[in-house]
């Protein structure tokens, strides 16, 4: 019996690539070659092939060859150009092959067209803006058609100008990877841009219209990937001839074509000598494998065998599932030149080449070629790794095991494909070992055991059938990895609002745990600050998925400072917090801290490799309950995630100078914190204390707070405001805080206060020390009681710790007044000349008096007043008068607005977005040299 031969191609080590391509710049293509012969001695007759051959001969429509990458497209492309080039060769191929095919009544007799010039091209090589270019450059009359077109002046030759150049000359227009060209093309913008993509959609229905309506002239062939691209809907309109490689035969078809394209002379081999080398393998595959089948099955099992020679059936079956027979026919996932490498490795050595050798220790047996075709990532070369180091244990410990090599490789390559049932029995790898003799069941099983018993990677799996498979030691964690690399199992769990970005279960949970992470987590020690964690909305709308209590106009209810975490660093402070405050805080704004992260770090939410921690996490968290090995898992992820985050963020950011007209010149102080994790919150506000709070203006201000009769209410809604543009910012502290830096300053002699109608200063001869012992012990509190405490001056408080400032003054009513006549009540003035007059506060009470006049049923209830901080726009006063929480039917007796430095222009256009049914007294001051225009 003579050898099998490979083709020459396959015969250097360093194989070229099998693919087929049609036309290229470099006149290779084998639609430029000038004899067929070579591209017909590899091609195999299929169903395909003749439904492809068939239909050129009959004409009357178009083709469409219709397949994924490598399913040979471009094979039969070339073909139905040797077709038309050299139908007589083609013809005599076809006629070769009559009788040595069960069903060849479709090659016999075969007759082509004559006549028909082909203009073949391979689209994806993008060579041509222009389809109609093609034929203009390849037909011989294209020349002089291309200047009536030209002349015509039409975006798109016209059908009747194709018409007139194919009646010069019948013509076969080939078109490969059609969709690749098609979709690559775009419409350019405005009315008059280039619509390339929109003038081949027309040409295409012209081309599948013309090749319908006139098969005389034009025979139109086109491969498209699938049926989703416009190109191919276009022809579909025509009902053309579909060869979609998807046929009854389409599977065996593409095991006889590998054959065919490796060997050169398998067609010289008899049956009955396969038949004679294939006779173990083949008894045993039905004994193994296919008991329960019939005589006449076995028999045909048996000849499949035969067919696949000189591989196994399994094999072909396994490569395919691993690698998809119709995808890999190319470049690098090359299953022809991985089935090249085994053969010449193991040919001459074994009559069936099975799995078992993919020697998993040997290079040159197609193992690295295998994994360079499929291999997304390290786990399987991780896998093979594994493999040999089971195999190396195996051959150190001595033990007698002859087929040791032969079952690791065979279990190894069923170990590669979760697509498959995962591994092998017992009964496969036994017949992967099977050579030209059977080997005997008990000591192959006995020798299985031992070496299953040897390996620290082979698992058993499957419950109903055994099966034996290698794993890599931290299978559960690969498991989990590959889900948390899934990102469909992390979209968001509800519909994402319009304007906003998708917030994935993965972001939401990563942010959770932030959050707590910058909590307290042992639930003891009280953070000084509100750590509020934004999502990745945090640039266009931060407060669309946070609680309420964390939006701004309810900071000042929990009366602490707000850390605001900031996903993403900013590459400059300003540019980005002034405005982004502007926007989005309008009030509250002095309450913020931001937290940044490093400068070097990706943004918190765009982290693949954070995102996949915390998905692990996730995953595990959820699955521990029913998988005890993911307890473990989720106690390393989630310590690993707690380590990234506690670390991530070093270094924050305060407010130093305000600039309300131009947010983008506010400047901001950034500093390093230097901690971590539940640490950062008292970090920061130790290092605000320590380097930005100034005792000397804090204390200005109370005294002037004071002096005003203000309460602790008004004091801390001045300090939680936004300073005055220009100014230097003083950090907000906090409620408590606050209240304690009062009381100290109270120790000093500077100021008094009011605790529920009792004034407190400091005592003749006390120290300051035992003066702020004892307010601690009796002026402490916290809560509304705190917001109600006045300040004062120390005048107001007698010795005994009684008040004595006397009752605020009450004009009598005018003569002759009504009940409902005006009273006039005074509050204390501040300084004149002073910018904080007319800016004292949210809230205005009068003076707290325990005289027994102050408490006089008789005398009118004091108006409340309440004024906004300063100058606003007009959004920011809405945001206080919503902060005052009062009804929408509560009627103001009046209300004033202080407009300064408007034009007569603006006014005028203020008085026109009135309410129609609301009047109000009009009074403007103009300079003293308009006063004769007014």
């Amino acid at each position: 019996m003579q050898s099998l031969k490979l083709r020459r191609e396959f015969v250097d080590k360093h194989m070229r690539a099998t693919a087929i391509e049609l036309c290229n710049r470099q006149n290779t293509g084998w639609a430029q070659r000038g004899s067929p012969d070579e591209l017909l001695e590899i091609t195999y007759p299929t169903a395909d092939v003749l439904r492809a051959l068939e239909s050129v001969a009959t004409a009357g429509k178009p083709i469409v060859l219709l397949g994924q990458r490598g399913s040979g497209k471009s094979h039969i492309m070339a073909l139905l150009h040797a077709a038309f080039v050299a139908p007589d060769a083609v013809e005599s191929w076809a006629s070769g092959w009559c009788g040595r095919l069960e069903s060849s009544e479709k090659l016999d007799g075969l007759k082509l067209q004559r006549g028909f010039t082909p203009i073949s091209e391979t689209l994806s090589n993008h060579e041509y803006p222009c389809l109609w270019d093609v034929i203009f450059d390849r037909h011989p009359k294209g020349a002089y058609f291309r200047g009536k077109f030209e002349v015509a002046g039409t975006t798109v030759p016209a059908k009747s100008l194709l018409q007139d150049l194919f009646n010069t000359q019948r013509t076969a227009l080939i078109l490969d990877e059609l969709q690749t060209w098609f979709d690559g093309l775009h419409d350019e913008a405005g009315e008059h841009g280039r619509k390339r993509r929109q003038w081949a959609f027309n040409f295409i229905q012209i081309l599948s219209e013309l090749s319908k309506e006139r098969p005389d002239l034009l025979c139109l062939i086109a491969s498209v990937r699938d049926s989703t691209t416009e190109a191919y809907r276009q022809i579909h309109r025509d009902g053309p001839v579909l060869v979609d490689f998807k046929g009854e035969t389409a599977r065996e078809d593409r095991k006889r074509l590998v054959l065919h394209r490796l060997f050169q002379n398998r067609g010289n081999v008899t049956d009955a000598e396969i038949q004679q080398i294939v006779a173990a393998y083949a008894r045993e595959r039905t004994r193994l494998l296919f008991a329960d089948k019939n005589d006449r099955d076995q028999s045909d099992l048996r000849k499949e065998v035969a067919a696949c020679w000189p591989f196994a059936p399994e094999l072909l079956n396994l490569l395919e599932d691993h690698i998809l027979m119709a995808a890999a026919a190319q470049d690098n996932r090359d299953l022809i030149g991985i089935l090249a490498e085994v053969f010449r490795s193991r040919g001459d050595q074994v009559p069936v080449i099975t799995a078992a050798d993919f020697c998993v220790d040997d290079d040159e047996c197609g193992v690295t070629s295998l994994l360079d075709s499929f291999a997304t990532s390290a786990d399987q070369e991780r896998l093979r790794e594994k493999a040999i180091r089971n195999l190396q244990a195996i051959r150190a410990a001595g033990i007698q095991v002859p087929h040791a090599r032969e079952v690791i490789s065979s279990l190894w390559m069923r170990s590669l494909s979760a697509a498959l049932d995962l591994g092998g029995t017992r009964n496969e790898v036994q017949l992967d070992v099977t050579r030209d003799t059977s080997v005997d069941d008990n000591s192959f099983t006995a020798e299985l055991a031992t070496i299953v018993e040897n390996s620290f990677n082979i698992h058993e799996v499957g419950t109903h059938d055994k099966r034996f498979c290698f794993k890599l030691p931290e299978n559960p964690e690969a498991k989990l990895k590959a889900w948390a690399r899934n990102d469909r199992s992390f979209e968001p769990e509800g519909t994402t609002a319009e304007g906003l970005l998708p917030v994935g279960r993965d972001q939401v949970y990563l942010r959770t745990v932030l959050n707590y992470l910058l909590r307290s987590p042992d639930a003891v020690s009280e953070q000084p600050s509100i750590p509020i964690v934004l999502d990745p909305n945090w640039e266009r709308a931060p407060w669309a998925n946070v609680p309420q209590p964390d939006v701004p106009t309810a900071w000042s209810e929990r009366g602490k400072p707000v850390l605001i975490v900031i996903p993403a660093s900013p590459k400059d402070l300003s540019q980005t917090l002034g405005p982004w405050l502007v926007e989005h805080v309008p009030v509250n704004r002095n309450m913020i801290r931001f937290l940044l992260p490093k400068a070097d770090q990706p943004a918190l939410y765009d982290d693949r490799d954070l995102l996949i921690t915390a998905r692990c996490v996730l995953l595990a968290d959820s699955w521990k309950e029913n998988d005890s090995q993911y307890v473990k898992l989720y106690k390393k992820y989630r310590d690993e995630l707690l380590r990234q985050l506690k670390s991530r963020f070093d270094r924050y950011a305060i407010l130093a100078v305000w600039d309300f007209e131009t947010p983008a010149d506010c400047t901001f102080h950034d500093e390093k914190h230097g901690s971590s994790g539940a640490e950062i919150l008292g970090a920061v506000e130790h290092h605000v204390r320590e380097h930005f709070f100034a005792l000397e203006d804090f204390e200005k201000q109370v005294i002037e707070a004071a002096g005003r009769g203000e309460t602790m209410k008004q004091l801390l809604a001045l300090l939680t405001a936004e300073p005055l543009p220009g100014e230097q910012a003083l950090p907000y502290l906090g409620e408590l805080p606050t209240y304690e830096q009062v009381l100290e300053i109270v120790s000093r002699d500077k100021i008094a206060i009011n605790v529920e109608g009792r004034w407190y200063c400091k005592e003749p001869g006390e120290s300051d020390k035992a003066t702020l012992q004892r307010l601690r012990s009796r002026a402490m509190c916290i809560g509304q009681k705190m917001h109600k405490v006045q300040l004062g001056e120390p005048t107001q408080a007698g010795s005994g710790g009684v008040a004595v400032t006397p009752p605020p003054t009450t004009p009598p009513a005018p003569a002759g007044g009504s009940p409902g006549a005006t009273r006039t009540i005074d509050f204390p003035t501040p300084p004149s000349g002073s910018e904080e007059a007319g800016n004292v506060g949210t809230l205005l009470e009068p003076p707290v008096s325990n005289t027994a006049a102050s408490s006089d049923a008789s005398q009118p209830a004091a108006p409340v007043i309440r004024r906004s901080l300063g100058a606003k726009t007009g959004i920011n006063l809405l945001g206080d008068l919503e902060k005052w929480a009062l009804p929408d039917s509560q009627r103001v007796p009046q209300a004033s607005l202080t407009i300064s430095g408007a034009s007569i222009k603006e006014l005028r256009e203020l008085m026109t977005r009135m309410p129609p049914k609301m009047v109000a007294e009009l009074q403007i001051t103009l300079p003293p040299e308009q006063e004769g225009s007014s």
